[in-house]
């Protein structure tokens, strides 16, 4: 479950599109306690793809067969040792949150 604030504009009912930016999930391996993230996905990374000659890596992963996306430094996914087939932890900050019209 996704928590944001309701748009002023969405009434009960209204279908709406959820639009994640990859550089706005962040990744934790582990239970992620003290932290002001209420959005706490549990996915499956389903590729993990380093940007040659830059510091970034983009990450897939798998939401209940939905496909959000991450984009984390190669260090930090060094460091989190990340591999397709692992589960983890996507927090999304609601403020990063962007709803529009369907």
């Amino acid at each position: 479950m996704i928590m944001l604030p309701a748009p002023p504009s969405a009434g009960p009912g209204a279908e709406l599109r959820l639009h994640i930016r990859a550089r706005d999930v962040s990744i934790a391996t582990g239970k992620a306690d003290g932290l002001s993230i209420r959005n706490r996905l549990p996915v499956v990374i389903s590729g993990v793809h380093p940007h040659t000659g830059t510091p970034w890596c983009d990450l897939e992963l798998d939401l209940d067969g939905q496909c959000l996306r991450a984009r984390i430094t190669r260090a930090a996914a060094d460091t989190l040792t990340l591999e397709t087939g692992q589960g983890v932890l996507a927090l999304v900050k609601s403020a990063s949150l962007d709803l529009r019209s369907s």
